[in-house]
């Protein structure tokens, strides 16, 4: 390709004017004429006169001349935007010409399971959940929680599978639907860059929580492409070169006020009118212990001596060991004794005999706020205000945590900072300094007493004084 480069233009293509040279028998042959205006791309002319767009490019590997062909015959102007698409693939490593091989063989034979992204993430999870998918310098034997793991796989876009204890199923809406038939090696680093960019534009109405979400999302994606360019050296993965610059989180403050303990106890109550068993039972434990998700939801028999109305609660978060041994209240005892159980099975709240899944969670969590809000606006409209114009702020499965520190701490309550670290089993000083073991299960019953009596007041219709005013909702915007 001898040609000198010159600046092509369309008026010259639809006049016919490039035409192919004779050769030195004086046949037409197989002439190219390289453009100016984008350099590597080359309208190639056969001795029949038909014209392509050819893209010359060495491979970044080997430094290996490549051609690649566009399709059909566009126009100069789209030619010039397909080929600026993948000089910038070759410049970040990828291998146009040969993706198009694969393209045509798996058309022919059909594309190899193993490269779509569906197969991989669950190549993926088998490898994660033995702790074999992430270097840990500290760590050598390191291997994640099976909450973790699964938190991973509902951001990659699997669940577990109901019908199979060992295997996954895809999520509506999740990541391995949108992407699962597409092989690993066509995601662009720009397909997860919209993905992410979208998750916090899509803010359900939870402004804190969509840099969360997002970020949690990238944290998972990041691993599972540099992983997958690790198994294939053959294989470019563009995604895996992606580098997303993380949202600012805010921290969580966000907690129930009155009004929305009384409708959160009303949405947590038997169906139709509330989201029943399981997790109506599960949820009011939150709210009148202060524990956390894991605490409760993953609560075994063993732990409960109902006859010293003790709960002994084993550390389920950070490994830090920390036993927390709360006391009973009349309200807890009763909703521990009417669990509806189920066979074969130590844990408190199940389904099926394994530990609730976060799927499980958020539905029974958006079924709670939905009924929570029909409740606000049925009062709304009783009051002669407009039901459409309010709406409950979002809040999360762990705000009924702040929920407890913050109201036992309010001017109402006034129990004290030590007191409250015991009930929530927080490490800064507290009461295990000051208190001996009898003395302290007493002073967290004395606080569990006063702060459930503060919520059934509530939830009676009682406010539990007159100097106390109930926060507004929040207009809808």
């Amino acid at each position: 390709m001898a040609e000198k480069a010159r600046k092509i233009t369309q008026p010259a293509i639809d006049r016919g004017d490039y035409k192919p040279k004779l050769g030195a028998d004086g046949k037409p042959k197989l002439t190219y004429y390289p453009d100016a205006g984008k350099p590597g791309l080359v309208l190639v002319v056969q001795p029949s006169g038909k014209k392509s767009w050819v893209i010359f490019y060495r491979r970044l590997s080997d430094r290996k001349q490549r051609k690649y062909t566009l399709e059909g015959f566009p126009s100069l102007g789209a030619a010039h935007k397909l080929a600026q698409d993948k000089l910038d693939d070759i410049s970040n490593g990828l291998d146009p010409a040969a993706q198009k091989q694969e393209a045509k063989r798996a058309a022919k034979e059909g594309t190899p399971d193993r490269d779509l992204f569906k197969t991989v993430v669950e190549r993926y999870m088998r490898v994660y959940r033995q702790g074999r998918a992430t270097q840990r310098k500290k760590k050598k034997d390191y291997k994640p929680k099976e909450r973790t793991v699964l938190e991973t796989a509902r951001l990659l876009g699997l669940k577990p599978d109901p019908e199979n204890p060992n295997g996954w199923a895809v999520i509506e809406g999740g990541l391995v639907e949108k992407w699962g038939d597409r092989r690993i090696q066509d995601i662009r680093k720009r397909d997860v860059r919209d993905h992410l960019d979208g998750l916090l534009e899509k803010s359900e109405r939870k402004a804190n929580g969509a840099p969360y979400v997002a970020n949690r999302t990238y944290a998972a994606l990041a691993p599972l492409f540099a992983w997958a360019a690790q198994q294939d050296d053959d294989l470019m993965i563009e995604a895996a070169q992606l580098k997303w610059n993380k949202a600012a989180e805010q921290k969580r403050e966000r907690f129930l006020n009155q009004d929305e303990i009384r409708w959160f106890w009303q949405a947590t109550g038997e169906k139709p009118d509330g989201i029943g068993w399981p997790f109506g039972s599960l949820f009011r434990l939150l709210l009148l212990t202060g524990a956390r998700k894991s605490q409760v939801g993953e609560a075994t028999d063993s732990e409960l001596d109902l006859s010293k109305r003790l709960w002994t609660i084993p550390d389920r978060e950070g490994g830090k060991g920390k036993v927390n041994k709360l006391p009973l209240t009349d309200e807890v005892l009763a909703i521990l004794k009417g669990l509806k159980r189920v066979k074969d099975t130590k844990l408190l709240f199940t389904m099926r005999g394994d530990k609730l899944n976060p799927t499980s969670y958020r539905k029974a969590y958006l079924r709670c706020r939905d009924l929570m809000e029909q409740q606000a606006r049925k009062e709304a409209a009783e009051r002669g205000d407009d039901p459409q114009a309010v709406s409950i702020e979002h809040w999360s499965v762990h705000a009924l945590r702040h929920t407890v520190e913050t109201h036992m701490r309010d001017d109402e309550l006034r129990i004290g900072r030590e007191q409250v670290n015991a009930v929530l089993n927080h490490s800064e000083g507290g009461m295990s300094g000051v208190y001996n073991h009898a003395e302290g299960i007493e002073m967290k019953r004395e606080a569990l007493e006063k702060w459930e009596r503060y919520v059934l007041r509530l939830v009676n219709g009682n406010p539990p004084a007159e100097n106390v005013v109930p926060l507004p909702l929040r207009a809808r915007e």
